[in-house]
């Protein structure tokens, strides 16, 4: 009988631990691109690829990788203005989790002999924090294009950790309380 309460206990905490690490659905409602549109600086366009609302479906420890936007310039040459450093930020609105953050990076012209070209840098990964300690990630692609000419930034979804659910926190409370309490009863028969 003592073996079965032990095993019970034990079942019930390793029930209370999985239950942490669930599937989630990310809903990205929408999002977007702020970025240079006048000189100094490259001058800058985007078009949207994703088309939102876009919803995933993933565990923890999971990744998608996705087609966001095109990042683009008409400019033909990249010309000493366009070599100034210029901020471009992603503004995400997600609906599930409720979160909205922005990604932030540096656009750039260059040159060198008889090419031109432009550049996007990110400040990575943009971090979301949900339900006190459940996170999520994502990671924006640097690039670079032709000028003229444009790009696809491709955005990493990464599901890093979990939030518990309060049935899985009751339920292993409960088990390491059984522990704690059988072998509480154990210690006080020995004595």
């Amino acid at each position: 009988m003592k073996k079965f309460l032990m095993f019970l206990c034990a079942v019930t905490l390793v029930f209370g631990m999985v239950g942490t690490a669930s599937a989630m659905v990310f809903t990205l409602d929408s999002y977007n691109v702020t970025l240079n549109e006048s000189d100094p600086g490259l001058v800058l366009y985007w078009n949207p690829i994703l088309t939102t609302p876009a919803s995933v479906d993933l565990e923890v420890g999971e990744s998608i990788t996705f087609g966001l936007f095109e990042l683009g310039t008409d400019e033909t040459w990249s010309n000493a203005d366009d070599k100034m450093e210029k901020n471009i930020s992603v503004a995400f609105d997600f609906s599930s989790p409720e979160v909205y953050t922005t990604g932030t990076g540096k656009t750039v012209g260059d040159t060198w002999l008889f090419f031109s070209w432009g550049e996007v840098e990110w400040n990575n990964p943009v971090e979301f924090s949900f339900g006190g300690i459940g996170l999520f990630t994502i990671d924006l692609e640097d690039d670079g294009f032709c000028t003229p000419g444009s790009t696809t930034i491709d955005a990493t979804l990464t599901y890093v950790r979990a939030v518990p659910v309060p049935s899985t926190i009751l339920l292993m409370g409960s088990g390491l309380l059984s522990l704690v309490g059988y072998n509480r009863n154990r210690f006080s028969k020995k004595s």
